[in-house]
């Protein structure tokens, strides 16, 4: 595979093996199940170039690096939490959503079964329940003296 013209585009391959989750190595890192994470790569290979390009010696060239890279992390610290917070804003109007539906759906319940006479399920002592009026058949038999 060809770099560009640049020199960058080291993203675009990688061949690993045995890469455990949460590496900080891009592209080969991957989360684990159940945590939430997200990562960026970043191709910051002419930023560290402009960074040390007018050093003088190993320790500015350093300092330099650890500047723009603390400038970058800053930069995406700001993005990162305008990410959560609209994730946030997603969730809360998700959660309405379904609330709102929960109770569109036992609004259409009670409409349908407006009218209807109340199933009353047997007791436990195997009676019915006492706001069904008993049939007559129920009732015990009384001899009348005439």
């Amino acid at each position: 595979m060809a770099l560009g013209k640049d020199g960058l585009a080291n993203l675009r391959f990688a061949a690993l093996a045995r890469v455990p989750p949460g590496v900080p190595f891009f592209p080969a890192g991957y989360g684990q199940a159940g945590q939430e994470a997200f990562a960026v790569g970043l191709e910051a290979a002419d930023l560290i170039l402009a960074a040390v390009e007018q050093a003088a010696t190993l320790a500015e060239a350093r300092a330099a690096i650890v500047e723009q890279m603390t400038l970058q992390k800053q930069i995406l610290e700001r993005e990162r939490d305008k990410v959560a917070q609209r994730l946030k804003t997603v969730e809360s109007q998700l959660e309405k959503l379904a609330n709102s539906e929960q109770a569109e759906i036992e609004r259409r319940l009670e409409a349908a079964m407006e009218g209807r006479p109340k199933p009353v399920l047997p007791q436990r002592d195997g009676t019915r329940g006492s706001d069904q009026p008993k049939r007559d058949i129920d009732q015990p038999k009384h001899d009348s003296a005439p």
